[in-house]
């Protein structure tokens, strides 16, 4: 797949992933996976600040249930509440549908990065 900038916004072609380049590794499928191994990139986050300099938010959680994600950056950054800002849905849409083949694939790719990414939030991410 490749994106389509003609509206000025992303959106997904159906057309095949373009050829990887010669002697590339790099394709948009691979790309896609390697930003969903969040916890990779805390790690290099921890190494650079430390891990109390780090607060992980899941975004599941605070979309649904925004005021207890909300106290907890606060108290993480020490800061004093002030009542809660109106939480708005913006660029909220359906989701476009996946294949169970799919879904059941990238399930099993994530597994142990997303096991891993329970140490950071101290549960399982929000879609598990």
């Amino acid at each position: 797949m490749r994106p389509s900038r003609s509206s000025g916004r992303s959106s997904w072609k159906t057309s095949a992933w373009p050829a990887r380049p010669s002697g590339s590794s790099a394709s948009p499928a691979h790309a896609y996976r390697a930003r969903g191994r969040y916890a990779d990139q805390l790690d290099r986050l921890e190494e650079l600040f430390g891990s109390d300099r780090v607060h992980v938010v899941d975004s599941g959680r605070f979309f649904s249930d925004p005021e207890p994600v909300y106290d907890g950056v606060l108290e993480f950054l020490g800061l004093r509440h002030h009542g809660y800002p109106v939480f708005e849905r913006h660029n909220a849409r359906p989701r476009s549908p996946m294949s169970q083949t799919l879904r059941a694939e990238l399930t099993e790719y994530f597994l142990p990065h997303d096991e891993r990414l329970s140490r950071w939030l101290g549960r399982p991410p929000s879609w598990r």
